[in-house]
């Protein structure tokens, strides 16, 4: 063999990475959704070398370890005050699986760039009406126990109603309460006031569809943390929050809505609701509950179940393209007789 040869031969051999290394390589930097048994966390993690460091800011908390191969070890701190972890990455990298030092589970999932927008950064606040969108948004990710998700819109609220600086626990209860609140409203965005010129606050009147309750709510111009003007709202105080949220759910004889009862479409909300939720479960073939909210009357029940799933996939695109459907803007009274008009195209 030819001397050059060989010899490019051997530094080829030199240059490329073993597929063992190739294989066994760790990369824990990104954006993963991490849950626990009564919670979770979106957590932003940035690896050096063999070390890792992290925050996941709806807690306020902080992430930091050692890797020690596929395992990752170390400590984490926020306000509910500090411990240890052990995190296993998997083989593809996608998610990791593991235990607070007390022996609780902690996982994740690695989650892309749509998300890191809709969990961290913080929505618009332009105007009353971009601030109460991002606000409802955000509160509607919080289902399933996932109080954290509602800290992107943190920066969309002035506390300032209470008389002493609100701890940062404390903020993300009130919070969620506020959510509550509005989540038994039906929020026309339209009818929200636009400020006037020079305006500091300003006030709206939000009702609950089927019942004479209403509830005020007050924007406030202000800036988000960071300095970026804004329309904040401003959150009422605590004891407030418990008698507005107890006359809405009068007529529920005081009870809050189990996570599945819109399943049972008793309101155009929770049809609504239902079909857009359902519509994924037909990835996995459960079809039974979208079907449920069509009416499919009209159609022989040979072919109920195909054509059904079909004209749904057709109308979820048309919904699509008509916009967000922020669930609070749809009306939720039970005993509405009227059909309820979501889009109507102009002749």
């Amino acid at each position: 063999m030819h001397p050059l040869l060989l010899l490019a031969l051997i530094s080829v051999h030199l240059v490329l990475p073993s597929p063992v290394a190739a294989r066994d390589a760790v990369d824990w930097s990104g954006l993963w959704d991490s849950r626990w048994r009564d919670g979770g966390a979106v957590m932003i993690l940035q690896q050096t070398d063999d070390r890792v460091v992290g925050t996941y800011p709806a807690l306020e908390g902080v992430i930091e370890g050692r890797m020690v191969g596929r395992v990752l070890e170390g400590t984490w701190r926020d306000h509910a005050g500090t411990g240890t972890f052990t995190f296993a990455i998997s083989p593809d990298g996608d998610t990791f699986t593991g235990r607070f030092g007390t022996g609780e589970w902690w996982t994740a999932e690695r989650v892309g760039d749509f998300h890191a927008t809709r969990f961290v950064a913080t929505p618009d606040a332009s105007t009353p009406e971009a601030t109460m969108r991002g606000f409802l948004m955000a509160g509607n990710d919080t289902r399933e126990g996932r109080t954290d998700r509602i800290a992107p819109a943190m920066d969309l609220l002035d506390f300032s109603e209470d008389e002493e600086p609100v701890p940062s626990g404390d903020r993300l209860r009130l919070a969620s309460k506020l959510f509550r609140i509005l989540d038994q409203l039906t929020i026309r965005f339209r009818h929200l006031p636009v400020p006037e010129e020079g305006a500091d606050t300003v006030d709206t009147v939000l009702r609950q569809a089927g019942t004479n309750v209403s509830v005020e709510l007050t924007f406030r111009r202000g800036e988000t943390r960071d300095g970026s003007p804004a329309w904040l709202i401003v959150v009422p105080p605590a004891e407030q929050m418990e008698r507005d949220l107890r006359r809405l759910l009068v007529r529920r004889d005081g009870e809050l809505p189990h996570p599945r009862e819109h399943h049972d479409l008793r309101s155009p909300r929770d049809t609504m609701r239902t079909f857009i939720e359902q519509r994924y479960a037909l990835q996995e073939g459960r079809s039974d509950l979208f079907l449920r909210t069509m009416d499919l009357s009209r159609v022989a029940a040979a072919t109920r179940a195909e054509y059904g799933e079909l004209q749904g996939r057709f109308l979820k695109q048309v919904i699509d393209r008509i916009g967000y459907v922020i669930w609070q803007e749809i009306p939720d009274n039970p005993d509405q007789r009227a059909p309820y008009v979501h889009f109507r195209h102009p002749d």
